[in-house]
């Protein structure tokens, strides 16, 4: 097969110099690719060439962040209920966000309604229907609940978590090998009241590999009835399941709902 010489322009803009290809770049074949945006030459390895081609990654680093082409455009609604605005400009960029280029996204809180705004590295968490509330509504929710008994109380994701002095000497010779400590500086030991509460009925501690599962969804309703032990590929199934079903019965929801305006109409 004949070798490929010269300059060679893309649909997309890119111009790959193929005369180039001789060079070494970190061990491997590589040749110069050029930017549609900025028309800077930049070196790659020659593995990549059919990312350019089928139009993928074909901005270099300085114009994909400074051009606003990472950015999207439209708003977000998430199945838990939160809202990702992605049209909205952060203009307050934390020092250690701004140095490593990284971008904050705003999203409703799904409590107060309030925008705050994270890092979008952390979506993934909430995509997961993890920190769907700011920190004023956690701080109302744990006034607002009443934890009876010393030693108890409910952590950012509505656990009930239990500390060491809440427990007698026989529970205790089940649950110490299961706690943990809160901090770095190893001054307090807890552990999930639902992990508790499931290893005191089968009479033994809760390997790590053993997850407890909520079967109702409400995470301080920990009583037998409501819990169940599973493995971590089960659990996640059993919650991809129920995001499932909570995405149709929202589009079912979305339905209705223009129907009924339609008739209205």
């Amino acid at each position: 097969m004949p070798q490929r010489t010269g300059i060679e322009e893309l649909e997309s803009g890119v111009k790959i110099d193929w005369d180039s290809l001789n060079k070494e770049f970190k061990g491997m074949k590589s040749l110069k690719i050029s930017c549609p945006s900025c028309t800077e030459w930049r070196e790659i390895q020659l593995c990549t060439v059919s990312r350019y081609v089928k139009e993928k990654s074909i901005y270099c680093k300085s114009c994909y962040l400074t051009t606003g082409l990472n950015k999207r455009k439209d708003d977000e609604v998430l199945p838990c209920g939160n809202i990702i605005f992605w049209s909205k400009e952060c203009t307050a960029l934390i020092p250690a966000a701004a140095k490593n280029n990284l971008r904050r996204v705003a999203i409703s809180c799904l409590g107060c309604s309030d925008l705050r705004w994270i890092i979008s590295s952390c979506l993934t968490q909430i995509r997961r229907g993890k920190r769907k509330y700011c920190w004023k509504c956690i701080c109302a929710k744990r006034a607002t609940k009443d934890v009876s008994g010393v030693g108890r109380r409910y952590n950012t994701q509505g656990y009930v978590v239990r500390s060491k002095c809440s427990f007698t000497e026989e529970e205790l010779k089940i649950v110490e090998s299961m706690m943990r400590y809160e901090d770095r500086r190893k001054r307090t030991r807890s552990v999930l009241e639902h992990r508790v509460v499931m290893a005191l009925h089968l009479g033994r501690p809760l390997l790590k590999m053993e997850v407890v599962h909520h079967r109702n969804g409400i995470p301080d309703d920990n009583r037998i009835e409501n819990l169940e032990v599973l493995t971590p590929n089960e659990h996640s199934k059993t919650h991809l399941k129920t995001r499932e079903q909570l995405r149709i019965a929202l589009q079912t929801i979305d339905q209705l709902r223009s129907a009924l305006t339609e008739k209205v109409l």
